[in-house]
């Protein structure tokens, strides 16, 4: 069978832990992938920290490539971007679980419709509450989808079923 289910994770890093690599460097190797997903149909999964302008400067060139925002945690502008986009999804991690800096992120799950999220451990970072500062595992997803469950007021099994079926067919497993 196929081997290759994805390109990824592929965009921008200005982190203080990121590539040292400039701007037009990052954009340049960004793009080139972006060329190969969409040569050989392959969804693609969007790293973007501190980067959500130039994101959205490759991303209008692409408009037609599947793609998931992993880690979400970007601005107004990128989500209004991507929920526009029928092929692209939001992912969220442990990190909607921290007290701190998720306030944006909150809401932007309430405005997202669960067909359009994904989430994931982005592990071995971000642990979720309660398993803060311990090194993340993909058993604590299941906190990721509490929290979602939560903030959309939705049963559990919901999520977890939805969020499920969207990564299968993003996937295409």
């Amino acid at each position: 069978g196929k081997k290759i289910v994805a390109i990824g994770e592929i965009g921008f890093d200005f982190g203080p832990h990121g590539t040292k690599q400039p701007a037009n460097k990052q954009e340049d190797v960004f793009r080139k992938q972006l060329q190969l997903a969409r040569k050989f149909k392959l969804p693609v999964i969007v790293h973007t920290r501190d980067a959500d302008e130039l994101t959205m400067k490759v991303l209008n060139d692409f408009t037609d490539v599947k793609l998931v925002v992993h880690c979400y945690q970007s601005g107004t502008d990128l989500t209004e971007m991507i929920l526009k986009n029928p092929n692209w999804l939001f992912s969220f991690t442990g990190l909607i679980t921290f007290q701190k800096r998720t306030e944006h992120i909150l809401e932007v799950i309430k405005m997202v419709s669960i067909e359009k999220i994904m989430i994931e451990t982005d592990a071995p970072f971000l642990a979720p509450v309660p398993y803060r500062g311990q090194i993340n595992e993909p058993s604590f997803v299941a906190e990721v989808a509490k929290k979602i469950a939560m903030i959309k007021d939705l049963p559990l099994e919901k999520v977890a079923e939805q969020t499920t079926k969207n990564a299968e067919e993003f996937f295409g497993i």
